[in-house]
């Protein structure tokens, strides 16, 4: 039995697996973090601003209609990813693993996708997006870079998931 959808979101293939209405909620907010705050030594999670960013993703997803948008690459990134989870605040999190036909995700996200709070989406054929300043598709940077940028083509849809098969 196949367990992940074939969707087109906005022109682009995606292997989808979880809720696909939180595509339509009417607020998507990408959460994206650096790793170091702009001094180059201090990690982001540990500063000021990131603590003010935290109270108002939280405050956001309180009033409700609000989805949070990651692909949790970064520690601060991964900390707030982690906290929807475990809170069963509504989150589409998109991921560098490819998700196959049998594929499913580990406990905690499974269950959250099971309870409609957590939509798991991969590129569909990642070799497909492109480069990045140059960099090869197939490294880190060009990986973690464009799924940021797909995380802010996510927040900015506002059409309806096509599923392929």
């Amino acid at each position: 039995m196949r367990r992940c959808l074939h969707v087109v979101i906005g022109g682009r293939e995606y292997a989808a697996f979880g809720n696909l209405f939180l595509l339509r909620w009417a607020r998507k907010v990408q959460v994206f973090c650096h790793r170091k705050a702009p001094d180059g030594r201090t990690p982001y999670e540990q500063t000021d601003a990131y603590r003010h960013e935290c109270a108002e993703w939280k405050r956001m997803v309180m009033e409700g209609a609000t989805v949070i948008v990651t692909p949790g690459i970064s520690m601060g990134e991964r900390i707030i990813k982690d906290r929807c989870i475990e809170r069963g605040y509504p989150l589409i999190h998109l991921q560098k693993e490819a998700i196959g036909s049998y594929w499913k995700p580990e406990l905690k996200r499974f269950e959250a996708c099971a309870n409609g709070a957590l939509l798991i989406l991969a590129p569909w054929k990642p070799e497909t997006i492109g480069e990045v300043n140059g960099v090869p598709v197939d490294t880190d940077y060009s990986i973690f870079h464009n799924l940021n940028g797909l995380a802010e083509e996510l927040c900015a849809f506002d059409g309806e998931a096509r599923i392929i098969g």
